[in-house]
Formats: structure tokens, C-alpha cells, sequence
């Protein structure tokens, strides 16, 4: 790559082609960079970057300050880092706002910021993007307002996270709806294009009865491929309708079992203030108590409603933040290395976690629970343990403490469901192959 790149480079310098000039070069410098050449790398960079400054075309700068900044993050130089920006800042108003090198140099800002822990700067520039009339970021919204929810979240403001949060999902949720209507669309296309071809292939078995055997016999042969074709796709369709279906069931079961949470939990605690004023007892303390009990109920609803997006985080960061939002109840213990699961798969571990402890929480007489993940020779271990009463499955009547959810979360899973005692402390393992 990097002698290919050399030479591009080489033929690139013998153009007027500023564009071309600035495409070798950075081509050659992550070539070496990546190589391990790091200084050669920002040299070829810093070369391009001289170029595109001697023309004086704020936009052909832009583009060649990007990649520079990556190259000084990636090395740990923030000084670096925080000149190029600046350098980049001090022509970006000579360059149209929703411009290409624009958008470009401003995500590539805000990402590495985020990186850097300068989480108000990097949400600045997020805002800014946001304000632009007819931008189009090269990031996906959804995933704008994830990196956006990331930054309130390093500066601790958890209510505007959850905003952003919301907002994103409300984007993917959108995106994921006309997906699936257009399946459905094309479903329907296909169902109605299979009516016409069976029609067609009746037309040749008429004509066929007039001709002499063979063809009646070709013709036979036509309608039962056609048939086959038609049983096949309808199968097919059978299939996707189901698997929708399923999701669908899946999603009024979790709303069924967040309705029966609020009302054992949240309505009870409100009916106790209720009761408490009506006596006339208006203990401020007690009151307060019994307010921020009701409000950290609510929160936790709200966060088991917020579905997970792994785009740009990991699933054990959601772990981890799970763990931390849970006031001490839920401990987490990662891996020594790192886990790459399907983001389905991911999901599904991750509602099993919540759904166990939070049975846990608040149906049985544990103080404490351990979350940890494990991976060997492409088998993922989930194990949760806790120190409250021994636990029978086989004693637990139908919808008791979610086991049906369990269930089903760990057949999507294609994994085993084990439950068992040791050393005092209660187990559940979950075991599947990535």
C-alpha cells in the first residue's frame, strides 16, 4: 500500500489538480501512519496541508486539517490535537456552513473532543450542526443525538441524556417503521406478481391440452416450477409475517410488564402521599422521602423503557451504566478482554440482565446482585449471582418473577438456562455461542 501510494503521490504532484493532490497525499500518509511510520505519516500530511494553505481555498484546508487531528488523537498529542482545531475554526465562517468540508471537519471535531473528555466543546459543535439549515451530516441523526446524549452524560446531566436518548431512538424508530413498510410493500409485489403468473400459466395449460403430448407434457412441467416458486415465496412470506409478528408480541409483553410495575410500584407510593396529606400529617421529611422514592421508581421505568442502541457503545458500557444507575443493588465485573457480540444478541443479554435483577430487586429478599460476562472459545457465560433466599424454579407458578420472558429472551439466544446454589449464593447462567 504505502509504494502504491508513494507513487500516486509522486504523479499527483506533476497535476494542477488541487483535489487529487490532497487525496494522494492523505492516501500515503494513513498508509504510513497505519503502518506504524507515525512521523513520515504527519510529515506527508503536514506536506498537503502546506499546499492547500499556498492556494488560499479555506475548503481544500479543511479537508486536509481533518486527518491530521485523527493522526495527533490517535498518538495522545492533545496540544496538537487543539492547534489543528483552531486552525481549522479560524476558516471555517469563509467556508459555506452546510458545506461538504464543513460537516466533515465539524464531526471529525466534535467526535475526537468527546474522546478528549471535553464534553461541552464537543457539544457545542454538535448544536451547531443541528442549527444548520439544509445540513446533511455524514453521521446517521440517531446516532448524532446517541454522541450528543454521551455528552451530557460526561458532564452529569442526566435528565437532558435521557432527552437525547429519546430523541434518537424516536428517530430510529421512525426509520425502522418505513423499513418495514416497504417489506411489506414489496411483499405485497411480489404476492400480486405470483397471482399473475399462475394466471399466465394456466393460459399455457389450456392451449397445451390442444397440442400433442409433449407439449402437454412441457406444459406440466411449466405450471409445477411455477407452483413450486409460488409455495416457496409464500413460505417465505409466511415466514417474515411471523418473525414480525413475534416482535410485535415480544413488544405488548414488555409493555404489559412496565403497566404492572407502575401500578404495584409508582400508583401505591403516590396513593401513600395521597393518604399522608389527606391526614393532615405534613411531615416534611417523610414527604420528601416518599417523593424521591416515587421519582427514583419512575426514573428506573423510564430507563428499562429506553431501548439499547449499540452504535458507538458497547454492550458493556451499557452494563456498566445499568450497574451504576441501580444505587448499589447491581455490581458489574467485565471481562479482562474485549467482547464482541451481534447487536440482536447484545440486546437480548442486556433485557435478561435487567429483567432478572429487577426481579430481584423487588420480589425477593436480596440486598446485592453480581453481573458478570465471560467469553471462551467463541461461548459467551452470563452469570448473575446474589445473596438472598434460595431460588426453586420448578415452585414458581405461571408468570412468576418473569421466567417466561427469561425463556423466550434465551431461546432468541439459541442458549441454555441454568439455575442453581453454591457456596450460599444464588446463580443464573446463561450460555450461548456468538
Amino acid at each position: 500500500a504505502i509504494s502504491f501510494a508513494e507513487k500516486g503521490l509522486e504523479k499527483a504532484r506533476l497535476t494542477d489538480d488541487i483535489q487529487t493532490q490532497i487525496y494522494a497525499a492523505s492516501s500515503l500518509g494513513s498508509a504510513l501512519f497505519l503502518a506504524g511510520h507515525h512521523e513520515r505519516g504527519l510529515q506527508t500530511q503536514r506536506y498537503i496541508i502546506g499546499v492547500a494553505e499556498k492556494k488560499g481555498i479555506p475548503r481544500y484546508m479543511l479537508k486536509t486539517y481533518a486527518p491530521i487531528i485523527a493522526m495527533h488523537n490517535r498518538l495522545g498529542h492533545p496540544d496538537s490535537v487543539r492547534y489543528y482545531i483552531d486552525r481549522g475554526n479560524a476558516v471555517l465562517d469563509k467556508v459555506p456552513e452546510a458545506s461538504v468540508e464543513s460537516i466533515g471537519f465539524l464531526e471529525q471535531s466534535f467526535v475526537i473532543l468527546t474522546d478528549m473528555g471535553r464534553y461541552r466543546e464537543s457539544l457545542d459543535i454538535q448544536k451547531k450542526i443541528l442549527a444548520m439549515q439544509d445540513s446533511r451530516p455524514f453521521i446517521p441523526l440517531d446516532r448524532l443525538w446517541q454522541r450528543i446524549a454521551l455528552n451530557y452524560k460526561g458532564l452529569g446531566d442526566i435528565e437532558k441524556m435521557d432527552e437525547a436518548y429519546q430523541t434518537a431512538i424516536a428517530i430510529a424508530d421512525s426509520i425502522h417503521q418505513s423499513d418495514i413498510n416497504d417489506q411489506i410493500s414489496d411483499l405485497n409485489i411480489r404476492y400480486h406478481t405470483a397471482e399473475k403468473e399462475l394466471a399466465i400459466a394456466n393460459l399455457q395449460a389450456e392451449k397445451s391440452r390442444r397440442d400433442t403430448i409433449i407439449a402437454l407434457i412441457t406444459a406440466g412441467v411449466i405450471i409445477a416450477s411455477l407452483l413450486l416458486i409460488i409455495y416457496l415465496r409464500a413460505r417465505r412470506r409466511k415466514i417474515e409475517v411471523e418473525n414480525i409478528r413475534a416482535r410485535l408480541d415480544g413488544i405488548e409483553q414488555e409493555r404489559g410488564r412496565l403497566a404492572h410495575e407502575l401500578h404495584d410500584g409508582v400508583c401505591n407510593d403516590l396513593l401513600g402521599i395521597e393518604l399522608t396529606l389527606a391526614a393532615g400529617r405534613c411531615d416534611t421529611g417523610e414527604l420528601s422521602e416518599m417523593i424521591r422514592t416515587t421519582r427514583n421508581e419512575v426514573r428506573s421505568i423510564s430507563h428499562e423503557l429506553l431501548p439499547p442502541r449499540f452504535n458507538g457503545l458497547s454492550l458493556t458500557q451499557f452494563i456498566a451504566a445499568y450497574a451504576q444507575k441501580s444505587e448499589g443493588f447491581v455490581s458489574y465485573q467485565p471481562s479482562a478482554g474485549a467482547i464482541d457480540i451481534d447487536p440482536e444478541k447484545s440486546i437480548n443479554l442486556y433485557r435478561i440482565i435487567q429483567e432478572w435483577t429487577g426481579n430481584l430487586r423487588h420480589h425477593s429478599t436480596a440486598t446485592c446482585a453480581t453481573v458478570s460476562l465471560a467469553e471462551s472459545e467463541g461461548e459467551i457465560t452470563l452469570d448473575i449471582t446474589d445473596n438472598g433466599a434460595p431460588f426453586d424454579p420448578s415452585a414458581v407458578t405461571s408468570g412468576g418473577l418473569g421466567l417466561e420472558n427469561l425463556n423466550r429472551r434465551v431461546k432468541a439466544l439459541q442458549g441454555t438456562l441454568n439455575f442453581f446454589e453454591k457456596n450460599g449464593t444464588n446463580h443464573i447462567s446463561v450460555k450461548f455461542f456468538k
